[in-house]
């Protein structure tokens, strides 16, 4: 399961907060999660990344608040890398986005 949701004030000098929600089906040994900011979208509190083992039906959540610098279309990506379950073979790559216009404010 992954779930991105972002709330806030999202105009230029907004403040936003990104959540990114994955849980495993399986144990997996090693997991990382990645909160991917595009230009114009500064963190200001929060950790992007978080890497280690997760069990089966394990919650994890990576969180950060941003500030909104540039007007214009913007796109926050979840992504989670699992390796591969076979040595030599490609690691499997999750993604979930949100985008939404970035208005001027006042």
């Amino acid at each position: 399961m992954l779930d991105l949701s972002v709330d806030g004030n999202q105009t230029v000098g907004g403040g936003i907060v990104a959540t990114f929600a994955v849980m495993a089906r399986e144990s997996l040994s090693s997991v990382q999660i990645q909160l991917v900011l595009p230009d114009g979208i500064h963190k200001t509190a929060g950790e992007p990344t978080w890497q280690g083992p997760m069990a089966a039906g394990e919650v994890r959540i990576v969180e950060l608040s941003a500030e909104l610098s540039a007007p214009g279309p913007q796109r926050i990506v979840g992504r989670v890398t699992v390796p591969p379950a076979t040595e030599g073979g490609a690691p499997q790559v999750l993604t979930a986005d949100r985008e939404w216009q970035v208005e001027k404010g006042q």
